[in-house]
C-alpha cells in the first residue's frame, strides 16, 4: 500500500518556470491513484456487494454519541456561535482574547486596591 503524503500550501502545484505540474503534486497524485485501486480498481457496484450492509454503522453510531457526549461536556461558550457569522474563527478568538486581556486588567487594579488595603490594616492605620 502507498503512503500519500500531504502537501503543504507554499508548494506550488505548477513549476512557474516550465508550466508542468511539480514533482510533489505529481507524486501526491500518482500515490493517491494507486491508493484508490488505479486502473483496476473495484466499481461502486462490485464493493456494494463485497460489503455487509450493515458494515460499519454501528461503529460510526457510537462515534457519534461519543462525540455528542464529549460536546455536551464543554464550556456554555464553546457552544455559541458568533453572531456575526462572516467573521472568521480567528477573529471571533481576538474578541474573545481582548476581553479576557480587560479581565485581567481590571482584576490587577482590584489587587492593587485589595495589597494597598493589606499594607493598612499591617501599619494599623486602617479601622
Amino acid at each position: 500500500m502507498s503512503t500519500v503524503n500531504r502537501q503543504p500550501p507554499r508548494v506550488p502545484m505548477v513549476d512557474p518556470k516550465t508550466g508542468l505540474i511539480t514533482r510533489e503534486w505529481y507524486r501526491f497524485f500518482s500515490d493517491t491513484f494507486i491508493r484508490l485501486g488505479g486502473i483496476e480498481a473495484p466499481t461502486n457496484t462490485e464493493l456494494d456487494i463485497s460489503m455487509p450492509e450493515d458494515s460499519g454503522v454501528a461503529e460510526l453510531e457510537m462515534f457519534t454519541r461519543s462525540i455528542d457526549n464529549e460536546f455536551s461536556q464543554l464550556p456554555a461558550h464553546v457552544h455559541q456561535f458568533p453572531d456575526d457569522l462572516t467573521q472568521t474563527p480567528v477573529q471571533v478568538l481576538m474578541v474573545e482574547v481582548e476581553a479576557l486581556q480587560m479581565q485581567v486588567r481590571d482584576m490587577g487594579e482590584q489587587i492593587a486596591v485589595l495589597m494597598a488595603q493589606i499594607n493598612e490594616v499591617k501599619q494599623g492605620t486602617m479601622l
